[in-house]
């Protein structure tokens, strides 16, 4: 099977894949085959270093802004979690690009996304990708991806296990509509080892700003979140269920490990009746939260970047939640309740 049949234009492409295995070369790739093929699409790549831009053919327009592209189109985003992170999901970049996937069929656009794994990537882009292209996965990627895609890494890591060793770096599995399983792709005739490194030496901060964003990456501006242990996890998406539209798959956007414990969170944000939703969906806090605490589920509200509430907004023993923060050792997630 040839790629370029597999990728139609206009389509929204995921790749994955271990470090060092041939990602980016297999995305130029693609955008080389459709260069030939389909000489009238312009061919751009986004939020690429300026510091490389000379290494790449005239044909490739790098651009700073995703904005910017026009219809009919080709774009490559290359370690595209430095701009789309999972945790940077509400993020005006990843609200902006979630926008654009929603009508680029219509201006004829076709979208690359190349990252090291679906966990690393804002979820809200997630939910129209096309065609997944896989390279080999790297050694704990089945064990820690998003849960609604770890059986299908499961399986293609051991489909890779049964390739010759030779042929490895070269194999992408494919799964789209059309068709799933192996092709073999040759490396652009461009490509040299300078361009395989295009981010060695390039800061990976934009902005000086941005920093406390880094270090501090589920802090939220307009919104709160709710924590909780990994082990109530069953129990609160019940109670979720019954008080949004919540599918009953909960987002792991918001999980942060630490000494053998996991706490999840689910966000929600204040809309302009002052009401809070989740994730656009209409929700019932003081239903859910007083649920929560006659379950004796412990969790602690998040409000530091928040608006901030009242005891009558969150229906809970505040006093008890406090000494469940302490206990927990919540403060080592950097969490700070202000009631």
């Amino acid at each position: 099977m040839i790629l370029i049949n597999i990728i139609q234009h206009p389509s929204v492409i995921l790749i994955i894949g271990r470090r060092r295995y041939g990602k980016t070369a297999l995305a130029m790739h693609v955008l080389e085959k459709f260069h030939i093929d389909k000489p009238e699409l312009k061919i751009f790549i986004v939020y690429f270093p300026k510091e490389k831009q000379h290494l790449l053919p005239t044909w490739i327009t790098p651009i700073d802004d995703a904005e910017d592209l026009p219809d009919n189109c080709i774009a490559l985003f290359d370690e595209s979690a430095l701009a789309f992170h999972a945790h940077k999901w509400h993020k005006k970049e990843t609200e902006i690009m979630d926008m654009m996937i929603s009508i680029s069929g219509q201006k004829h656009q076709t979208f690359i996304f190349v990252t090291h794994t679906m966990r690393k990537f804002a979820v809200t882009l997630l939910l129209d990708i096309n065609v997944l292209l896989v390279k080999k996965p790297s050694l704990l990627h089945s064990k820690l991806e998003r849960n609604e895609f770890r059986k299908l890494i499961e399986k293609i890591d051991r489909e890779f296990d049964k390739l010759p060793k030779e042929d490895v770096k070269r194999s992408t599995y494919v799964v789209s509509e059309d068709f799933e399983g192996f092709i073999t792709n040759n490396l652009p005739s461009f490509w040299n080892d300078e361009l395989s490194e295009a981010y060695a030496g390039v800061s990976i901060k934009k902005k000086e700003e941005q920093v406390e964003e880094i270090a501090l990456p589920y802090k939220i501006e307009s919104g709160l979140k709710v924590w909780f242990k990994e082990s109530d996890i069953e129990r609160v998406l019940h109670i979720l269920s019954k008080n949004s539209t919540i599918d009953g798959v909960l987002s792991e956007l918001g999980v942060q490990c630490a000494g053998g414990n996991c706490y999840y969170s689910f966000d929600l944000k204040k809309g302009r009746d002052d009401k809070y939703y989740l994730i656009n969906d209409r929700f019932d806090i003081e239903k859910s939260m007083k649920e929560l605490a006659d379950e004796k589920i412990s969790f602690v509200v998040d409000v530091e970047s928040a608006y901030p509430l009242t005891k009558e907004d969150v229906m809970f023993k505040i006093e008890e939640k406090k000494a469940l923060e302490t206990k927990n050792n919540l403060e080592e997630y950097g969490k700070k309740v202000k009631l």
